[in-house]
């Protein structure tokens, strides 16, 4: 890990969470080239959870990192916990030259807290939605003739049920009622039941409400698989959040919903580092497209020419990533462009290099965090619960390490990703102003580091 480290730009993660045997850890992770890797770990069981003591704990493993890995700590990220958010504004104060960032996934989650907040009679549906999934999950006969209906309903496909889906819920319930009923034994009050989830699911004004929500909810959706991508950067942050605004703006849309999300989508905002989103928009930009015909990238390009596609040869970066089958990383390109000339002629030009090589690198989320933990309850279960932490991390890292290498290898099966676009939009080009294009690509990462983690 040390080569794979030494002498590059990393965004430092932290994040905390209760173990297998009840112990509260806190994780240090850095993500360098896109790929998140475990640091340290503490038990701060018997600690107090502030800011203070988050602050202590992550200064010792900065400098451990620093020291022992050569690697440069270009920005850190944190949720938005009340320790974490104290613990950003010290470690801010103490290193303002660093880029301190709140994880946007968990404030895409808090956004969708605040619409699931709304007093509304559309909002009904969800906990009676609920109520069905509990009733079939907990009887697995009735649970087996709905995945059986499932097969003939949806084109021989059997899905978990976690979400109702219309057709085959009432398809089963209009064939098997009376077997339904004996599903649910000789109680009289287990067969009211059966009833009362029949009446739900044969009310077509409940289904109209739970794909309204549903069309509310897939935006935020798409937007959390985005934001919870290992390569998630400040640019993709800012352009989801400007569709979310845009999509939410829309008129037509209920006027609380409307008002509720985009309240949370600008209190967010405001709360955030505005200037180095923008930054990087603007160098993602300029290594793509204009933002608009006499955008900023023109402006650059009349004052040096050196930013021109031409100049920085973007045709031929795209050709050699395609040949690669990857992703165009504009990282790369920038790094391209980078003299290594620490005084010159072209300081000033070369700085700007170095700043767009830096902001591009920025991981906007803690989410390789989260993996970790996830990866960590499969090794330290309830029946290895007294396994020590630093034996559970060392696990964890050759768990990680063996599935890099069979994923470099293309050893191990993959599944493909779920699609953002509906078909008619699919055009095969990104466009960095288009929501499912920006989408598609962050899901495709986001699967990808799942795989990797």
């Amino acid at each position: 890990m040390r080569d794979k480290l030494n002498g590059k730009l990393a965004t430092g993660q932290c994040d905390g969470w209760k173990n297998a045997a009840k112990a509260s850890v806190v994780a240090m992770m850095v993500t360098v080239d896109s790929k998140p890797h475990l640091i340290k770990m503490h038990d701060v069981s018997a600690e107090a959870k502030t800011g203070e003591n988050l602050l202590k704990l992550m200064l010792e493993d900065i400098t451990y990192v620093q020291v022992a890995f050569g690697l440069l700590l270009i920005a850190f990220c944190c949720d938005d916990g009340g320790d974490a958010r104290k613990f950003r504004r010290l470690f801010l104060a103490l290193m303002p030259w660093l880029i301190v960032t709140v994880c946007w996934a968990h404030q895409i989650n808090l956004i969708v807290g605040d619409f699931l907040s709304l007093k509304i009679d559309l909002l009904k549906c969800i906990p009676t939605t609920l109520e069905v999934i509990k009733w079939f999950n907990n009887y697995s006969r009735a649970n087996g003739i709905l995945q059986t209906e499932q097969l003939s309903v949806l084109n021989g496909k059997a899905l978990i049920l976690v979400l109702p889906v219309e057709g085959p819920l009432k398809a089963c319930y209009n064939k098997y009622a009376p077997v339904l009923l004996l599903c649910a034994g000789p109680k009289a009050e287990a067969k009211r039941k059966v009833e009362e989830v029949q009446e739900i699911v044969e009310d077509s004004s409940f289904w109209k409400d739970v794909w309204k929500v549903v069309t509310y909810l897939y935006p935020l959706a798409m937007a959390n698989f985005i934001t919870q991508s290992s390569n998630t950067g400040l640019h993709h942050i800012l352009l989801t959040l400007g569709n979310l605004y845009h999509i939410y703006s829309d008129p037509k849309l209920d006027e609380a919903i409307q008002n509720k999300i985009l309240g949370s989508l600008e209190k967010r905002w405001a709360a955030a580092d505005q200037n180095v989103f923008i930054a990087a928009v603007v160098w993602f930009a300029t290594g793509v497209q204009e933002l608009t015909p006499v955008g900023l990238l023109g402006i650059v390009k009349r004052q040096r020419g050196e930013f021109s596609d031409e100049w920085m040869q973007l045709s031929m970066w795209t050709d050699m990533f395609e040949k690669q089958k990857r992703k165009v990383n504009l990282v790369r390109v920038w790094e391209g462009m980078d003299t290594q000339i620490p005084a010159g002629q072209k300081q000033g030009w070369n700085c700007l290099v170095k700043l767009a090589v830096h902001i591009l690198s920025i991981v906007a989320n803690s989410a390789g965090c989260e993996r970790v933990s996830s990866e960590m309850g499969i090794v330290q279960t309830k029946y290895r619960s007294r396994l020590g932490l630093d034996k559970v991390r060392k696990t964890a890292l050759i768990q990680m390490d063996i599935k890099r290498h069979h994923v470099a290898k293309d050893s191990q099966p993959t599944q493909p990703p779920p699609s953002t676009k509906s078909p008619e939009n699919n055009t095969g080009t990104l466009d960095i102003t288009n929501f499912d294009d920006i989408a598609e690509e962050l899901v495709q990462a986001a699967a990808e580091s799942d795989r990797l983690t």
